[in-house]
């Protein structure tokens, strides 16, 4: 019987994982339809093995020195599953990520590295010839420089350029022309009219009321002033000298006062019609305020010029 069991468990060929099991000839569980299984009692009686449809024989598989299994040396074992060996753990490759990163981070330092170099070079060597080392001239320093230049040429420039020609004389109230010595000339129809005045008498008012009855007292805080006027005419023809001349007093408010309605002994309105060369001389009377006395000036315009004229009231 012992040797019996020998004969079935080394008669079984090898068996990869994973296969189903089928039973060899000979096994324990390989039993022809209708014949009892190899090693069953049969009914009634002992197991009789002179009644095994397979001879005991020999195995044709060698047995096996290595107890793990039926594969040797040089033969192909199955790997996992049933009676297999595990596959081993994979290694891991964090090292190589590690290296790479290192070397992008070196690769980055030397990029910097370089461009620091290239800006020092640039710095100290320019398009304009500047080289390191050079003392360095301040963007301020430059533009004072060139201030005081264009300071210096604009005075060159004043000095050799001709003086500013004044106003002329008489033309505004800040520069009138003076009495007496100043004449103003001013354009007729057919030729010129020089015109002078006198000094002003600043108190007219016993020698108005004595020159006509019917003359008006100045009313209270009132005073009549009057002022010599000479007319020079030169031209191919003739002016009549109270037409052709327009005069008023402008007082240092600024308010004007045109000439009074009254009779004077020799007043300008008299004098006659003049021809080339002729000169005549009329007085003129106004009514101002007594505050207004001793300032001020005389505005003289021509009859048929647009042109205003200022003598000094003195």
């Amino acid at each position: 019987m012992r040797r019996a069991a020998q004969v079935m468990t080394v008669s079984m060929p090898p068996q990869f994982p994973g296969d189903p099991q089928q039973p060899m000839p000979g096994s324990p569980n390989s039993h022809p339809q209708g014949q009892p299984r190899f090693g069953a009692t049969p009914a009634g009686g002992s197991p009789s093995w002179a009644s095994s449809p397979y001879p005991a024989q020999g195995s044709p598989y060698p047995a096996s020195a290595n107890p793990a299994g039926p594969y040797g040396d040089g033969q192909f074992r199955p790997v996992g599953g049933p009676g297999g060996h595990p596959e081993p753990p994979r290694k891991k490759r964090t090292w190589i990520w590690f290296v790479v990163g290192c070397g992008v981070l070196l690769l980055i330092g030397l990029l910097g590295l370089g461009g620091c170099v290239a800006l020092v070079a640039s710095s100290g060597s320019s398009d304009d010839g500047v080289r390191a080392g050079d003392p360095v001239t301040t963007a301020t320093a430059v533009e004072d420089a060139e201030a005081e230049e264009a300071v210096e040429e604009d005075a060159a420039e004043e000095d050799t350029s001709e003086p500013a020609s004044a106003p002329e004389v008489g033309t505004s109230r800040d520069n009138p022309a003076q009495p007496v010595t100043d004449a103003i000339a001013i354009e007729t129809s057919g030729g010129t009219m020089s015109v002078t005045l006198g000094n002003v008498t600043w108190d007219a008012n016993s020698a108005i009321a004595e020159a006509n009855m019917f003359n008006e007292e100045a009313p209270e805080g009132q005073v009549y002033i009057t002022v010599p006027v000479t007319v020079q005419y030169t031209g191919p023809e003739s002016i009549t000298p109270w037409i052709e001349l327009y005069i008023s007093y402008v007082a240092e408010d600024g308010r004007s006062y045109d000439e009074a309605s009254v009779v004077l002994e020799g007043d300008f309105m008299d004098v006659g019609d003049l021809y080339d060369g002729g000169t005549a001389e009329g007085t003129m009377a106004f009514l101002i305020p007594e505050e207004a006395v001793g300032s001020g000036a005389f505005s003289v315009e021509g009859f048929l010029t647009s042109g205003t004229y200022f003598v000094a009231a003195v």
